[in-house]
C-alpha cells in the first residue's frame, strides 16, 4: 500500500517528506462543532460534546513515554 502511494505522488512532493524526517504526530481537536464537557451520573449518554485538552495532553503524554519525544502538530 505504501508503496502504490507513493508511486503515485510526484518526487518534489515526497523529498521534503524524507529529508531530515523526525517522528511525529496531529492531533486534531474538534472544539467549535461540540458543546463543552458536562459532568453526567455514571452510565448515562452524552451526545455531541467535545473531549476534554486533558484528555488530549494525557494521551500525547502517554505516546511520549512509549515513543520518546515527538513533534506534536495540533489542528483544529
Amino acid at each position: 500500500m505504501r508503496e502504490a502511494l507513493l508511486q503515485m505522488t510526484k518526487l518534489k512532493l515526497i523529498r521534503p517528506l524524507t529529508e531530515g524526517y523526525r517522528p511525529a504526530i496531529a492531533v486534531h481537536v474538534r472544539l467549535g462543532d461540540f458543546k463543552a464537557p458536562v459532568t453526567v451520573a455514571p452510565g448515562t449518554r452524552v451526545y455531541n460534546t467535545r473531549i476534554s485538552l486533558d484528555w488530549y495532553l494525557r494521551v500525547i503524554q502517554s505516546l511520549r513515554s512509549h515513543l520518546g519525544e515527538l513533534q506534536v502538530d495540533v489542528f483544529s
